[in-house]
């Protein structure tokens, strides 16, 4: 019974997510959080372990975010059919 409610709060929180938008989510989830996080720590990884190049982490970090766009289409549709299947229950 537990394990139910959890499902039920986590589409709970989906749908409010969902009816901000796909490129809010997108933008949000996908470039800003993984793409951005990405970038920032592949970032921190060169300052440690190599010499910094500001041109290069720059290009890294902008490349991570566009990527992140395409994670964040990944995972919208994946939620999606994830939520449509608990919705034709």
């Amino acid at each position: 019974m537990e394990e139910k409610g959890k499902i039920e709060k986590h589409f709970e929180k989906w749908e409010k997510i969902r009816a901000k938008g796909k490129w809010r989510y997108y933008l949000l989830y996908g470039s800003l959080l993984w793409g951005g996080i990405i970038g920032i720590l592949s970032t921190a990884f060169e300052l440690i372990y190599s010499e910094f190049n500001l041109k290069y982490a720059t290009f890294r970090i902008i490349v991570f975010m566009i990527g992140g766009i395409f994670y964040g289409m990944m995972q919208w549709k994946n939620q999606e059919s994830t939520y449509q299947q608990y919705k034709d229950l």
